[in-house]
């Protein structure tokens, strides 16, 4: 606009006398001379033509509205962007580099063996239980139970959490499910809501204890620090002979979204 301006005061040469600035919507009534009059006048049709250009071009029309949305949806891009670098940025500054020596385990024994009371998952896929534990795929539950155990491998304290990842990368991220009402256990398809990680490994928890119950296999659930890097807190572990491919893909795991965890409330941010 001020380009045109300019060019058309090159034009006028000698005939220019100057340039009004116009307050928008100025009374007719109210101007005091003639050239305030031309002013507002000009002013109003050009205010005039603003109006109804939308009207006789309606292209131009569609044209302004989609430019003012996609200008909203830019600003919106914007802030999600930000609000990402900020979640990086604070999950950077809390990321610790785990520190894993193949040769030792990552924390002294602190249980005997008779203490820690091995659990020996040694349960027949095809076993009875009661009406509450009869769930879909039971069997395939039962056979995964067994392959987390290597006989090779040492005792380990191992966290609900663990078991937890452990299940997820084999079975997915649908957890069980307990129905107050029927007060029986299910395993949908489908997770037809959200439900927090640390509320799953609950589930899954207190269905294998009550699995193994039933099975009238002996445990014992110890409040200790798990051993493993990557959970430097304590809360209720089962102790047995953890696969160590299974152990090291479930710690990779856990570093890949945060390097140690050090509260259950630093759980929470996971999905």
């Amino acid at each position: 606009m001020w380009c045109r301006l300019n060019d058309l005061i090159k034009r006028l040469g000698d005939n220019f006398c100057g340039v009004v600035k116009v307050v928008s919507h100025q009374d007719l009534s109210g101007s005091r001379n003639e050239l305030e009059w031309w002013a507002f006048s000009g002013n109003s049709a050009a205010d005039n033509i603003a109006t109804t250009i939308l009207q006789s071009h309606p292209l131009l029309g569609k044209l302004w509205e989609q430019a003012r949305q996609d200008v909203a949806i830019v600003k919106m891009l914007q802030q999600q962007v930000h609000r990402v670098f900020v979640e990086v940025g604070k999950r950077s500054v809390l990321f610790r580099e785990p520190q894993k020596d193949l040769e030792t385990v990552p924390f002294a024994p602190r249980l005997s063996r008779e203490d820690a009371a091995e659990v020996r998952f040694l349960i027949d896929p095809g076993i009875e239980v009661p009406l509450r534990y009869q769930i879909d795929r039971l069997g395939s539950l039962i056979r995964w139970l067994t392959r987390l155990q290597d006989d090779s491998a040492p005792i380990q304290l191992v966290s609900w959490f663990q078991l937890q990842v452990a299940f997820e990368r084999e079975f997915g991220e649908v957890p069980l499910a307990y129905s107050q009402h029927t007060k029986r256990w299910s395993w949908p398809n489908v997770n037809p809501i959200y439900i927090p990680f640390v509320r799953r490994a609950n589930k899954l928890a207190s269905f294998l204890q009550g699995l193994l119950g039933v099975a009238q296999i002996p445990y014992r659930v110890l409040h200790i620090r798990p051993t493993t890097s990557v959970l430097s807190f304590w809360t209720q572990c089962l102790a047995f002979r953890f696969s160590t491919v299974v152990r090291d893909a479930v710690d990779d795991w856990f570093t890949e979204h945060q390097g140690t965890f050090t509260s259950v409330r630093a759980l929470r941010t996971l999905r």
